[in-house]
């Protein structure tokens, strides 16, 4: 006879396995790029545990075992660009199940961190993928943050290795681009922050580094306080 606690067991599983979003992320993910983050959690909702990248698990990494494609470096107004999630074999047989990704303006990188700014910029549309039999994608589109297609997202559980979609660049240059995405493996396994290289605006800076523009703005301050008092001195 199963008791009762084996019994609340198995609900509670259940419940954790209905709590996923195996059709796509829910909206609330569209401002942090976390699915269903619920204040107070550590993780997403649905997802028992935290992200990868922050409380890596026994056998996992902290660095993600995908990364996000770009097929060129910069980009021009309203110019359509290839951009591509792909999971990385050279570390083993690796697949995804969810994804949620935008691309938002660079503001600055460390070693250890990419700094982006709220909103989605660009939009996404989806390509037929040659390597299904029917040649239709398992992705989709998502409207976010009032802007529409400004997201793309996982439309189905099915493992994934390779899945490629177009961004199209807005009718002005609007800076350095980054794309960033939350990666889901299992319900317990996954990655958020996981970024692009830096697609460059040629008219823009060059990517600057977080911190950086703090540090000068110091040094500029300290060289003109000595160069004052170097003048009341002599």
């Amino acid at each position: 006879m199963t008791s009762p606690a084996m019994k609340w067991a198995v609900l509670i599983c259940l419940l954790g396995c209905v709590m996923t979003f195996p059709e796509g992320p829910p909206t609330s993910a569209c401002e942090s790029i976390r699915p269903g983050t619920r204040l107070g959690q550590t993780g997403l909702e649905g997802h028992v545990e935290s992200p990868q990248n922050i409380v890596p698990t026994f056998g996992n990494l902290k660095e993600p075992p995908y990364y996000i494609h770009l097929y060129q470096e910069r980009y021009t107004p309203g110019e359509t660009i290839y951009v591509s999630i792909i999971a990385n074999q050279t570390l083993g047989l690796n697949m995804f199940k969810g994804v949620i990704m935008q691309a938002r303006r660079h503001i600055c990188t460390s070693e250890d961190m990419t700094d982006v700014d709220s909103e989605p910029i660009g939009t996404f549309s989806i390509i037929p993928s040659s390597g299904k039999p029917s040649g239709e994608s398992l992705l989709a589109t998502m409207d976010c943050s009032g802007f529409e297609e400004s997201t793309v997202a996982h439309k189905s559980p099915q493992f994934k290795i390779n899945e490629t979609v177009m961004w199209k660049a807005p009718d002005e240059m609007v800076g350095n681009i980054v794309f960033r995405a939350s990666i889901v493996q299992y319900a317990h396994i996954y990655w958020t922050e996981v970024t692009s290289a830096v697609l460059l605006d040629p008219s823009a800076a060059e990517p600057p580094t977080c911190g950086a523009s703090a540090l000068y703005s110091l040094q500029a301050s300290a060289l003109c306080l000595l160069f004052t008092l170097l003048k009341y001195i002599s």
